[in-house]
């Protein structure tokens, strides 16, 4: 297996350096407290001194994003939306021993790190821009088309397995409780970002083989030398084998290739929370230069290590500019979800809204509430603004 990024993207971002690691023999039996406990310790002490905005690491990534035709503050950086989440709430939700040891060196670093279970990479995998012709899972079990020229991870099946570069990986290779190999893959683009993308890459491994017997392989990656070719262990091809996994990271995504056929049902807990709370702040969706929906009745859905949604009340959305659909998707944690699409946002906002009009009872407070893909609309905008607004 081969992992690299594309000419065109070491030609739009020659400032880029990358640090990829592969191990295999890994469980989700490790006790990595006490790793995550040190690599935390840093990030407090960054985050006394500055907020996440202000790090060089993060800046880099905003100017990236930019550049890429992105809004930074609407679409953030993995690493930044980690510290932003680890500053308001002061620790991160336990998920997997792999992913929560990677994530507390990503607020160590602030820099982003993604984490794929190499059985479901078909052949290679490729950082390149997208055709708009490639597949992309959610983690709700929806299918996407990522845009024309949008930085993807992609493998030989056109399988996208993160949108938006460093923005949000895919349900379909996230880590499951069966995970025995994974790619991790550090990206930044900071002055210094070769030196310390090595250094994560060396921290990572060093990390790994204290909590693992792994059989390891690393690289630094930079446009002189752009590959990363390690050998998968025979039996552990895409394919083969676990077929019908939850991906520990995701609140209901379909495993592998097909779409999510039963209906379990799951509570929220220690190992994946979900808390729902009133927003203060003014909540405005914007298509087309369109109001679509304005409310200081929202409601902050947090789940997992996911970015915060925010859920609108029926009441204050236009719903005349919204349009029901067919399709649907099941969430073990909240039940069957509805969809909208909205006209005025043309291909980009088809089913561009959900609902969960019977949501289960861990939850029941987002019934009549509406929520919004920020990549199907304008903005999604909260603003700390004393009036109003309805339709």
């Amino acid at each position: 297996m081969q992992f690299s990024h594309s000419d065109a993207i070491w030609q739009a971002f020659p400032e880029l350096a990358a640090g990829a690691f592969y191990a295999d023999g890994i469980d989700a039996s490790a006790d990595v407290e006490e790793a995550i406990a040190s690599f935390s310790a840093i990030a407090v002490a960054r985050l006394a001194k500055a907020q996440e905005s202000e790090f060089p690491e993060i800046q880099a990534w905003r100017r990236g994003f930019s550049r890429m035709g992105l809004k930074p503050t609407q679409y953030r950086s993995a690493s930044e939306a980690l510290l932003r989440r680890f500053r308001q709430e002061h620790a991160l939700p336990r998920l997997h021993p792999l992913v929560d040891l990677c994530n507390a060196i990503s607020l160590a670093f602030a820099i982003p790190v993604a984490v794929f279970d190499t059985e479901k990479i078909a052949g290679d995998l490729q950082v390149r821009h997208a055709t708009g012709h490639e597949t992309y899972l959610t983690f709700s079990g929806q299918s996407e088309h990522p845009e024309p020229g949008e930085v993807i991870f992609a493998d030989d099946e056109g399988r996208a397995h993160a949108r938006r570069w460093t923005n949000r990986q895919s349900g379909l290779s996230a880590v499951r409780e069966t995970t025995r190999s994974v790619l991790v893959v550090a990206e930044a683009l900071h002055a210094g970002a070769g030196e310390d993308t090595a250094s994560l890459v060396a921290t990572l491994a060093d990390a790994f083989a204290r909590h693992w017997s792994v059989t390891a392989a690393t690289a630094a990656l930079s446009q002189a030398s752009p590959r990363f070719a390690f050998q998968v262990r025979e039996g552990n091809a895409r394919g083969l084998g676990r077929r019908h996994e939850r991906p520990i990271s995701g609140a209901s995504s379909s495993s592998g290739d097909e779409p999510m056929l039963d209906k379990s049902i799951k509570i929220p807990g220690p190992d994946h929370p979900i808390t729902v709370e009133h927003n203060p702040c003014r909540v405005v969706v914007t298509v087309a230069g369109r109001t679509i929906a304005d409310s200081r009745n929202a409601l902050t859905l947090r789940e997992a290590s996911y970015p915060p949604v925010q859920y609108i009340p029926r009441r204050d959305v236009d719903m005349s500019l919204l349009q029901r659909t067919d399709h649907g998707t099941h969430c073990p944690y909240k039940g069957d979800a509805s969809y909208y699409s909205i006209a005025l946002g043309g291909k980009r906002s088809e089913n561009a809204a959900w609902t969960y009009e019977a949501p289960h009872a861990a939850v029941s407070n987002i019934k009549d509430h509406l929520a919004f893909y920020p990549d199907r609309v304008d903005a999604i905008e909260e603003l700390a603004s004393p009036e109003a607004g309805a339709f």
